[in-house]
């Protein structure tokens, strides 16, 4: 996800210029009325079947009104339209005052990712970290104008909240400024009519992250009144629940390695489960009760579990995880050795990941979602001996329906909880 086009910019147009290369950012999106011309919104693309936008774009409308076009660069010669299936509006979305304008639009099919056509990376929950932001879209020139034929992109600042929110006060509006709302812009450049919806976003080249959602504004570009922005941080585990699942970066290829398996792998220190802190209707382990067990991290965040299956003396390591939850090795690592995440631990210790080998039918989704993570362990030989691999099963390994399997992780508990001990 959140791999731009790179591009050479032409003239800069109203605040802003003309997206090229075309399809630069592959996760915009166009929402249009079924037999209407011009846009009504703009909005993010967030994995094969969901799109982001805000409450007010979709609020009045049915499944049957709306079509989504993506992959488009001129709207005259757009690709057809796409059917939604869903309308999903935030269920405490208040139209008076703009509170919580977030909507997730489902798509009747899939789509398949490619140049013209993938995901924007979304936020950590609650991040607040974030560089210089932009803005993209068809939206009008000026205020009251007509839709652009070619989208266009700005640049545009952080705007103070305390700040915005005095402005937004002394104009007498309704909008009530919080920690919800991001305002940015406010020197010329500015999202307008049409933009309603699209993504305000930050990073460069890979891993550009979705930040807002434009919401709200009083005129186009206006100098010293900034736009108001949904905040993408605030609504994640919202997000996660009505969409049922995480969310897809297009993987890249790699040689597959060598198949390992050991006489002593699967064989965890002191074998059973302590049932003492019932959490999720499972057991806290003890420490290095499954010395297999791994974090994979990016950038000090967790992102997904990992079962090591090398040797611990091998001369390369490898553990596996699923293919959905990573995209690059960039600030991508392996936490070995961790019993509770919050906690200072002797055997605890990290690797780099030095290569990723995704399965080679993998193309997003759920299918042969498997990834086997290269490491350099660099002098952890002595932390590396004290764990041991997991084995691996044969190829036509079957279960019965009799067969007790055991999951294991750092996962939030039912109630949302972060979850810092391996259950």
């Amino acid at each position: 996800c959140g791999a731009e086009n790179i591009f050479r910019a032409r003239p800069r147009i109203i605040g802003g210029s003309e997206i090229q290369p075309e399809n630069r950012y592959p996760w915009l999106a166009v929402i249009e009325r079924l037999n209407e011309v011009d846009p009504i919104c703009g909005g993010a693309l967030i994995d094969h079947v969901f799109l982001l936008t805000a409450a007010h774009c979709v609020n009045d409308y049915d499944t049957s009104s709306v079509r989504v076009i993506l992959g488009a660069h001129s709207l005259k010669n757009a690709p057809s339209p796409l059917r939604v299936a869903r309308i999903i509006v935030h269920d405490e979305y208040l139209r008076w005052n703009v509170t919580n304008d977030i909507a997730l639009l489902e798509l009747a099919s899939p789509v398949h990712f490619s140049e013209k056509i993938s995901p924007i990376c979304l936020p950590s929950e609650n991040n607040d970290e974030f560089g210089m932001l932009r803005i993209a879209g068809w939206g009008a020139n000026q205020s009251y104008g007509f839709a652009s034929d070619i989208p266009k992109h700005a640049r545009i600042p952080l705007f103070d909240r305390k700040r915005c929110a005095e402005i937004y006060g002394e104009l007498s509006t309704k909008i009530k400024i919080n920690e919800n709302l991001i305002c940015a812009g406010g020197s010329g450049s500015d999202t307008c009519q049409g933009d309603s919806g699209g993504p305000l976003f930050s990073g460069e080249n890979n891993f550009i992250t979705l930040i807002g959602i434009s919401s709200y504004g009083i005129g186009c570009g206006r100098e010293g009144i900034p736009g108001v922005y949904t905040r993408v941080s605030k609504y994640i585990s919202w997000i996660y629940r009505k969409t049922g699942g995480s969310f897809i970066c297009q993987p890249k290829q790699g040689p597959k390695p060598v198949y390992p398996n050991f006489d002593d792998c699967g064989i965890p220190n002191e074998s059973g489960l302590r049932r003492v802190k019932r959490i999720v209707n499972g057991a806290e382990t003890r420490p290095l009760e499954f010395p297999w067990m791994a974090i994979v991290a990016y950038d000090r965040q967790l992102i997904a579990g990992a079962v090591l299956i090398s040797k611990p003396n091998s001369v390369q390591q490898f553990v596996i995880t699923a293919a959905s939850a990573i995209s690059s090795t960039s600030l991508l690592k392996v936490v070995l050795g961790v019993h509770d995440i919050s906690a200072r631990e002797e055997t605890k210790f990290s690797c780099k990941v030095k290569r990723i080998y995704f399965h080679s039918d993998y193309t997003g989704g759920y299918d042969y979602d498997f990834a086997i993570l290269e490491l350099n362990c660099a002098n952890q030989e002595q932390k590396l001996a004290s764990l041991r691999p997991i084995c691996l099963p044969t190829s036509n390994m079957l279960f019965s329906y009799r067969t007790r399997l055991t999951i294991a992780g750092w996962g939030r508990t039912s109630t949302g909880d972060d979850c810092f001990i391996l259950n």
